[in-house]
């Protein structure tokens, strides 16, 4: 009598570790996609802001009557003079540069920065 109550006891505890498994495993599947939607929208979420700054930079140029080195809003001078092409732009929460630099006499920008992880 006793060697079938202990039977079925692991039995019992067996099924529960296979559950317990399947749960795991599930929930993992669920986390994942999760964590993948939360990764696409943090890297859209980085080219939108790359795109704004580009676009803030590149109409304080144009308000300043050509490609110069200008206040910009959203942006602080990190280094240059304005009026010249050679300067530093750096986004006012520290995560993305533009930098504005003389190549084939034309001024050419160039974006160091990346999205949230």
């Amino acid at each position: 009598m006793r060697r079938r109550e202990g039977n079925i006891l692991v039995q019992i505890l067996l099924a529960a570790v296979v559950g317990s498994i399947i749960a795991a495993g599930i929930m993992n599947l669920l986390l994942q996609r999760a964590a993948s939607i939360k990764r696409a929208q943090d890297s859209e979420a980085g080219a939108l802001r790359v795109r704004a700054g580009l676009d803030a930079i590149i109409r304080g140029w144009s308000a300043a009557g050509g490609a110069t080195c200008s206040p910009v809003d959203g942006f602080f001078m990190k280094s240059g003079t304005p009026g010249n092409c050679d300067c530093s732009y750096v986004s006012t929460d520290g995560e993305m540069t533009i930098s504005a630099q003389l190549v084939n006499e034309r001024c050419a920008l160039s974006i160091v920065g990346s999205p949230p992880p």
